[in-house]
């Protein structure tokens, strides 16, 4: 991603905490974040942040190392694919 892409993302999320907050379009950001606690990473450190998560977690699924990890992580099943999944010890197959 470009840095003048991170930079609109940046200026993307410092109007909204200003709108969260219900701040004037003057006051400053930081000043926001820092004293409402919206504890934000700024663009660049979350795109860094969440590739290493997703690199760690993709690694620990697949190698199960880290074994502290793997015990802690599992494979996501959302309800209503579990639901469709879920085969009936009394069902019988339509297909003779």
């Amino acid at each position: 991603m470009s840095q003048a892409n991170i930079d609109k993302l940046e200026r993307v999320q410092n109007i909204l905490a200003r709108v969260v907050v219900g701040a004037p379009r003057t006051s400053s950001s930081l000043n926001i974040r820092r004293d409402f606690i919206l504890n934000c990473l700024p663009v660049g450190h979350r795109i860094t942040y969440k590739l290493c998560l997703t690199t760690t977690t993709w690694k620990t699924l697949h190698t199960s190392q880290p074994l502290y990890l793997s015990e802690l992580i599992s494979h996501y099943l959302p309800p209503m694919l579990a639901f469709f999944q879920y085969k009936s010890p009394y069902q019988t197959s339509r297909y003779y």
